[in-house]
């Protein structure tokens, strides 16, 4: 469906009003406001739960904490089932293959070498180097709502990297914690700040809401033992409407509008007018790269770029690719369908960052009701001696075999489940990782492969 309205970042202004929000994430005050927006909308879930007192909530992560052990413990084989049930629809075509694998290794290292106030300029160019790229542009990062990057150009392969830095200092984390959802208009006639229309952006259509799931027993790593599962589109598409709106990440926004305002010349340089700017047969396909917060401003610069400049988006699908190791949830659902065909987000079932959204930390309240309601059925919590000591020798068994456990791993899948219900994934204010997601994860069964 269209999405719009609910106010929010580039709505209401021209491309002033949006340079100069992006001006206050270079001061703590803005920075703090933006912040305590996003953890407002957590407060508001939290609110909504039925977790009514502290003490209620405090032993409900415990047992929480308690139950997750148990689980891997016991009955690894659930976990792993849970993978393996996805699978038994999905399409070969869509199983990552090794040579895939191979590729994604690559863009892992271009997304590290973007970490350069850790590298510095001579280690990137001499890496960039070794892989057949000339280092363009290097630009390191100190404030917040800017991200540090590199452009580099490789005319053997025709190729214009853009590595985006992730995660690395405080600015870094304040740009990443200015998490709440705002709009974003992706629309224009291209060419520069003056050409961003409000008018024209993007809309999924309804008819390509395909979803695919596959896996493979290869790993990024030599000599792998984990998995991989891809969810992907079948088919995705942008379709351009009047009047409609994306949802994002307002942090990781205000970092890419800046960073494509910088990025954009050589963009067009290379991958618009071609390499001696005048032969289409000489255009570059831009590839983008970038780890955490650099790969949440990676994927959200590819859209930008296909927005600002519609050469790039009339060509071929990979003529804009971006690839996102880690990044935490960036874009409304629709448009992480929707960018599946040029955006790869790549996912550590271990790593938190990528959970880390208004709809999952939704789900996670409502789990948490749930097993706070086994306590309360069981005269076990924190909420006077009785009840606290009921808990603590609970909590004492640890995970060991002979603890018992506060719902069987049936009864927990069942509260997922339920608590995936009552969850709007539409929802303007939940986000999510953007594009086809490779999501990688090591079985905890002893000896699976």
């Amino acid at each position: 469906g269209r999405r719009g309205g609910g106010g929010g970042a580039g709505k209401k202004g021209s491309a002033a009003g949006d340079e100069g929000e992006e001006e206050e994430m270079a001061h703590l005050t803005s920075s703090l406001r933006k912040l305590g927006a996003w953890l407002e909308s957590g407060s508001d879930a939290l609110d909504k739960s039925r977790l009514t007192s502290r003490a209620r909530l405090h032993a409900s992560i415990l047992a929480f904490v308690q139950l997750s052990a148990q689980i891997r413990t016991r009955r690894p084989d659930v976990r792993d089932g849970l993978y393996e049930s996805l699978l038994m629809d999905d399409d070969p075509r869509h199983v990552p293959c090794v040579e895939e694998l191979k590729e994604l290794r690559s863009m892992l290292d271009y997304a590290t070498w973007a970490y350069v106030d850790y590298y510095g300029p001579d280690a990137v160019k001499a890496n960039l180097a070794g892989r057949g790229f000339e280092l363009l542009t290097y630009a390191p990062s100190d404030v917040p709502g800017r991200v540090g990057h590199y452009v580099a150009l490789s005319e053997e392969e025709n190729v214009l990297l853009i590595g985006v830095k992730g995660t690395s200092t405080l600015e870094d984390l304040l740009t990443d914690a200015a998490g709440k959802a705002t709009n974003c208009p992706v629309g224009g006639r291209g060419g520069g700040e003056d050409n961003w229309s409000l008018d024209v952006s993007v809309e999924v259509d309804p008819n390509f809401m395909d979803v695919q799931v596959a896996a493979s027993d290869e790993s990024l790593e030599d000599g792998g033992g984990g998995g991989a599962v891809e969810v992907v589109r079948r088919e995705s598409i942008f379709v351009t409407r009047d009047g409609t709106e994306i949802r994002c990440h307002e942090g990781v926004l205000l970092a890419t509008r800046r960073l494509c305002d910088a990025v954009l010349p050589s963009v067009e340089k290379y991958a618009v007018r071609g390499r001696n700017g005048k032969d289409e047969k000489k255009q570059c396909s831009v590839v983008i790269c970038g780890h955490s917060l650099g790969g949440a401003a990676a994927a959200l610069l590819s859209i930008l770029l296909r927005s600002r400049l519609p050469a790039l988006a009339e060509r071929e699908e990979d003529a804009v690719r971006a690839y996102a190791f880690g990044p935490p949830p960036t874009v409304d659902s629709d448009a992480a369908f929707a960018c599946a065909g040029h955006i790869t987000s790549v996912v550590n079932n271990s790593d938190v960052i990528t959970r880390c959204s208004v709809a999952n930390f939704t789900v996670f309240l409502e789990v948490l009701a749930e097993i706070g309601d086994r306590l309360e059925d069981r005269g076990m919590g924190l909420e006077g001696p009785k009840r606290a000591a009921a808990f603590l020798k609970h909590l004492s068994k640890g995970s060991h075999a002979d603890g018992k456990m506060i719902m069987s791993c049936e009864e927990y899948a069942e509260a997922v489940a339920r608590a995936h219900d009552k969850v709007a994934v539409r929802d303007p204010d939940h986000l999510y990782v953007p594009g086809r997601v490779v999501l990688l994860y090591e079985p905890w069964a002893a000896g699976a492969a």
